[in-house]
């Protein structure tokens, strides 16, 4: 019987482009692989400064 490794097993999604832009109407965006960032609920991620931005797209760098 096969199973699945655990999670903390499995390797992270990495991606090869992160970057900080203007989001339309205010904020800024985070952008993985050229793609935005969706919350949930399929809503752009909009953080209102960028400096803000810039700390939650090290994560994913």
């Amino acid at each position: 019987m096969t199973t699945s490794p655990p999670a903390y097993d499995r390797p992270k999604r990495f991606y090869k482009d992160v970057s900080v832009e203007p989001a339309e109407g205010g904020g800024w965006q985070i952008l993985l692989d050229g793609r935005s960032i969706k919350t949930p609920g399929r809503a752009l991620l909009r953080l209102p400064t960028e400096a803000l931005a810039q700390e939650l797209a090290e994560e994913w760098a």
